[in-house]
């Protein structure tokens, strides 16, 4: 074939007219020839993908995509003196695409050239892309630590570059080191900006002091404290991730201190009451030793993970709120005045929000419709005016289809009916995927419902996080939509991605941001969408089953209503 010889003569330009005899293809077939490669490359089918990304490098050799793929088919059929050639060109150009969304991020092209040296045994190449794909930012390490790699990791040198160690008779203390070390190692390296909310000496001295301090700690306080190393990258998505046993509630915080937003079943009493201390701890002071270890991107983050900080009693413990053993107590002031105190203990199943009641106790009416159904992604109803449409988004997830479907089918209702207004509940939408939310956007610019400024709501809040931040911004710039809630947790630009690297003697789990989303304008600086109706949560609204934003929303249109409505 045409791409035969071209990676024989080491040229890398097309012959669309040598293409065309050889195969039959024209420039017309690309987009045909493109779902049948990526078809075939998705099921590993990699000497069909051989073939016809071969056959689409030939008809335009303009795409890094297609040469990447035909290099890694190449490489995973161990064709490896023949990926080459491909590899570097899609080093050259680039790999992505954007619809749909395709790419090999940064290191991915490096790696697997290194990985087709290695394999070939010429050692020095091997070793100079391996350090290209480290320098990078190659997502995950243990890439270079593969079968091809073999010979070179009897070299003690090689190993130390790629952090191959063996960590099987370390000591508990040496375990935790080995772990913390080579964590920062790998946030520094593959974090997109590791110094901008602390500088590395700053960084490099918490370190130094956990390690030293590591033979006295208890695991709790050892866990604890790593999480505030973490936090020093300044963002919300770089974190620790391990599950640790957490409290029956859901805590929050309003105005007017730290309350219970939600509980299990056997403690819905619960529901309502304010905490005064955890234990020995003013609630205050409990806050502000959560907020010590938490990461800031503005002023709302710390409001929201604090609490959840609270809950876990690993961080209970690790910070000296909570005993070492046994049940965590609440002293409270409930939702009829009273004061006691609670003991509690972990459940046996982990408690989520959406197994959990959020009806304040004493109340005989149901809580507000943003609470009342956290257990779905995305859900719907037609409001008592008959003429509003809440829709509750709590994540931009479950699939392509799914979230196409489902919003096809909101805005068939929402054409059909008397629906007059659409109110988008996105105030504890945690993210998911962005390339997911089209179907969600595009469907409000096509709708002529919600062409006027009055007709569209958006609700947010300080869990509106990620991808949900992306997706605000694009509301906000693209449709007629009215911000209502209080201000999300992160700017509207920000440095943001879940990369997960596992810790080999913990078991525990980082997350890395190595993104920088940018999603608005360059010069968007602010640190916050603001809502243009600003109507935070308050506790007497909730203790009263009332939404303040659906209220302002109301409102809103009750005051802008025409003289005929």
């Amino acid at each position: 074939m045409m791409w035969q010889l071209v990676l024989t003569l080491g040229l890398l330009a097309a012959d669309p007219t040598g293409a065309t005899q050889a195969t039959g293809d024209t420039p017309g077939s690309i987009p045909q020839l493109h779902r049948k490669a990526e078809m075939n490359y998705l099921v590993r089918d990699w000497d069909q993908a051989v073939e016809l990304y071969g056959r689409l490098s030939d008809l335009n050799p303009t795409v890094g995509l297609y040469w990447y793929r035909l290099g890694e088919a190449l490489l995973r059929s161990k064709q490896y003196e023949q990926a080459i050639a491909p590899l570097k060109k899609a080093e050259e150009l680039g790999s992505f695409q954007s619809t749909p969304p395709r790419m090999a991020h940064r290191g991915e092209v490096a790696c697997l050239l290194a990985t087709a040296f290695a394999a070939l045994g010429e050692q020095e190449e091997a070793r100079r892309w391996t350090r290209t794909a480290l320098d990078q930012g190659l997502r995950d390490i243990t890439k270079l630590r593969s079968a091809e790699f073999a010979e070179l990791l009897e070299d003690p040198a090689f190993c130390k570059l790629v952090w191959q160690t063996d960590t099987q008779n370390l000591s508990r203390d040496e375990g935790y080191r080995h772990d913390l070390r080579f964590a920062v190692h790998e946030l520094k390296r593959v974090h997109f900006s590791p110094f901008r909310a602390t500088s590395e000496a700053d960084i490099d001295a918490a370190v130094a002091k956990l390690e030293a301090e590591i033979p006295d700690l208890s695991e709790d306080e050892i866990l604890t404290r790593f999480v505030a190393i973490i936090s020093l990258f300044g963002d919300g998505h770089t974190r620790l991730q391990t599950a640790t046993p957490q409290l029956p509630v859901r805590l929050f915080r309003f105005p007017e201190g730290l309350f219970v937003l939600g509980a299990t079943s056997e403690h819905a009493d619960l529901v309502g009451a304010r905490i005064l201390r955890i234990n020995n701890c003013a609630a205050e002071v409990a806050l502000a030793r959560a907020e010590s270890i938490l990461p800031r991107e503005n002023p709302m983050m710390p409001l929201w993970l604090s609490p959840s900080v609270l809950q876990s009693i690993t961080m209970l413990r690790g910070l000296g709120i909570a005993p070492a053993e046994g049940a965590v107590g609440l002293q409270i002031e409930d939702a009829s005045g009273q004061q006691r105190t609670v003991q509690l203990v972990a459940p046996d199943k982990p408690p989520w929000r959406g197994n959990l009641t959020y009806a304040v106790a004493g109340r005989d009416d149901s809580p507000p419709e943003y609470l009342r159904h956290l257990d779905k992604t995305m859900w719907h109803e037609v409001l008592p005016d008959g003429k509003t449409m809440y829709c509750q988004l709590n994540g931009i997830g479950h699939g392509t289809k799914t979230f196409q479907k489902y919003f096809e089918a909101l805005f068939e209702e929402i054409e059909k009916g008397e629906i007059e207004r659409l109110v988008l509940d996105m105030r504890f939408n945690g993210g998911g995927n962005t390339f997911l939310n089209p179907p969600l956007i595009e469907g409000l610019i096509r709708s002529e419902k919600f062409r006027e400024p009055g007709n569209l709501f958006v609700i947010t809040g300080r869990s509106t996080f990620s991808a949900a931040i992306n997706t605000v911004g694009e509301l906000e710039r693209r449709t007629t939509a009215i911000l209502v809630g209080e201000p999300p947790s992160s700017p509207p630009n920000f440095v943001g991605e879940s990369v997960g690297v596992p810790l080999p003697c913990t078991g525990w789990e980082i997350s890395i941001s190595d993104l920088s989303w940018q999603t608005s304008f360059p010069m968007d600086y602010r640190v916050w969408i603001s809502p243009t109706i600003y109507a935070p949560p308050t506790a007497e609204t909730f203790r009263a089953h009332r939404d303040p934003a659906l209220e302002a929303i109301f409102d809103y249109v009750r005051l802008n209503a025409s003289p005929a409505g």
